[in-house]
């Protein structure tokens, strides 16, 4: 019998998905376009779901992340990924 409390399939699945967008924010923050590059690519959700999503603590969109910190270049991939410029966060 499996045990009730131990997560489903999906809820490990959006688990990872939650880890994967915080850390697409964290690269934007820093610049890491490179990493950026390679996180699109390697996951079908960054574009489709990831792209346009607001972080919790400050609505801030990646796109509106990287812009931010003056990172033009992790600014330029995204835009070119299909990131919104016109989503905002918190000032």
């Amino acid at each position: 019998m499996a045990d009730s409390l131990a997560p489903t399939f999906e809820e490990e699945e959006d688990i990872s998905a939650a880890e994967t967008f915080k850390e697409l924010c964290r690269m934007c923050e820093k610049g890491l376009h490179e990493h950026v590059t390679e996180t699109m690519i390697s996951n079908p959700l960054a574009e489709s779901t990831w792209i346009n999503q607001r972080r919790e603590r400050d609505l801030a969109t990646p796109i509106f992340i990287a812009a931010s910190w003056g990172h033009s270049d992790t600014v330029a991939i995204l835009l070119h990924s299909g990131a919104n410029p016109h989503l905002r966060g918190i000032i």
